[in-house]
């Protein structure tokens, strides 16, 4: 155990570097679930071809309760993450990333079903933890900035209004504790 707290020290402390990520993560590839700032929630995976990691999330929401509120949601989410500190314990990383969702949401009883489109771009900073050489924990903090198509909205998580259209910014792009995520490594 103390080990791991000096690994995540150095790590906060600058030593290692993007190399340590290159030499310790380069060509793994995990899958995990996930969710972004800008409020995709869905399965994950991560691909490290170097120094730096591919990541890419994507989920389907199929919600039919009895009240009659219901939704269908599919969303993705790709970008990239740059190791800025890195050791064999942890990783601070920044990135950037795309989000796109569809969907069709019913408010209520009697109400006919609004579908929405809503893109998002991110700047996420990331702060994971090597629990093991095959399994990670992560927390995310970021600016997400959001356009909607409509008075649909489709990520969960996106700050702002529910019932509004148009273009937002959201800083930090995350509800109250952040977002994160588990990654499983081969």
């Amino acid at each position: 155990m103390r080990r791991r707290g000096t690994a995540v020290a150095l790590c906060l402390l600058g030593a290692g570097g993007a190399h340590a990520a290159e030499a310790t993560h380069s060509g793994k590839l995990g899958i995990g679930g996930s969710q972004t700032t800008g409020g995709v929630t869905g399965v994950n995976v991560v691909y490290w071809p170097g120094p730096f990691a591919l990541d890419f999330t994507a989920g389907l929401d199929l919600t039919f309760p009895s009240d009659g509120n219901g939704a269908v949601r599919f969303v993705l989410a790709a970008g990239a993450f740059y190791p800025l500190l890195a050791s064999t314990g942890a990783d601070f990383s920044i990135g950037g990333r795309f989000d796109f969702g569809v969907g069709k949401v019913t408010y209520g009883p009697g109400t006919s079903p609004e579908a929405g489109l809503q893109i998002d771009f991110e700047i996420p900073a990331r702060l994971e933890w090597w629990v093991t050489d095959h399994f990670s924990l992560h927390a995310e903090l970021g600016l997400a900035i959001e356009i909607v198509t409509n008075t649909t909205r489709v990520f969960a998580a996106a700050g702002g209004n529910a019932q509004a259209d148009g273009f937002g910014i959201v800083l930090p792009g995350t509800r109250v504790v952040g977002t994160g995520g588990f990654t499983f490594y081969f």
